[in-house]
This record gives structure tokens, C-alpha cells and sequence, in this order.
């Protein structure tokens, strides 16, 4: 059984990132207008540094990185070393007893259970999460 509070994180990590990407609509702009700038800029009180295909958000002490890499319809992309730093700077979920190992093993979790899935590129899967629908996976 899936660790019951790794889903809602997901959800809440992705809500984060939808925080930025609404604040970016909103002033007219997307990720592709920022990536490849290089530049560390702030706003709505989210700190950014995109690094090629990378992202660094920080607010108000949480760190969240992830991928931003459209290519494939499923945009938003992340590995368990990027979710872990998210869960260990986030003080809402931080006090959960949890390491590396368990985050990735309940992350494959996920896949097998079809509320996540891997990056495929070219017949390879890459150990890197995807989210199809944040919706399933509570259900």
C-alpha cells in the first residue's frame, strides 16, 4: 500500500507549481518565455532560476524543482531527489518519517498503480515522473 500521505504531496507539489504558472499567465507570459535566461528573478514572491530544461522555485522557504519539458503533452516532470527536496523543505509535510529510498519506492508505487508514469523517449524509460492527471491520484 502506497504510503497514504505521498499522494496528496504530489498533488500539493504540482498545485505549487500551478501557483507560479498562474502568476506567469497572468503577467502574459509561460515557462518557454523564462527558460534559457538563466537569470534569477522573482515574483509574486516565488524566487525562479531556470537551468536548460530545469526549474528552481522557492517560497517562503519550500524548494521546488521539476522539469518543464512540453514535448510530450505531460509538461511538468520531476525525479525523486527533486520531490524528497520539496517534502524536506516543506514544512506541511517535513515531520512525515520518510528517506530517499521510500519516496522513490512509493513513487514506483504510483506508476504501477497508473497514477504516475516514467518518461519514455525513444523506446528508453527514464527513471523521471510524470503526472497525467493529479485527480487519480486520490481516487
Amino acid at each position: 500500500m502506497v504510503s497514504d500521505w505521498i499522494p496528496f504531496v504530489v498533488i500539493d507539489y504540482l498545485e505549487f507549481i500551478e501557483g507560479f504558472e498562474k502568476l506567469l499567465k497572468n503577467g502574459g507570459m509561460d515557462h518557454n518565455d523564462l527558460r534559457g535566461q538563466n537569470d534569477k528573478a522573482t515574483i509574486g514572491g516565488y524566487r525562479y532560476f531556470y537551468h536548460g530544461g530545469g526549474c528552481k522555485l522557492e517560497k517562503d522557504g519550500v524548494v521546488c524543482e521539476f522539469d518543464y519539458l512540453p514535448e510530450n503533452g505531460n509538461p511538468i516532470k520531476f525525479s525523486t531527489w527533486k520531490f524528497g527536496e520539496y517534502i524536506r523543505t516543506n514544512p506541511k509535510w517535513n515531520n512525515f518519517s520518510y528517506d530517499t529510498e521510500l519516496i522513490h519506492k512509493e513513487l514506483n508505487r504510483l506508476v504501477e498503480l497508473k497514477k504516475l508514469f516514467y518518461l519514455k523517449e525513444f523506446g528508453v524509460v527514464y527513471p523521471v515522473f510524470q503526472v497525467n492527471d493529479k485527480i487519480l491520484l486520490v481516487e
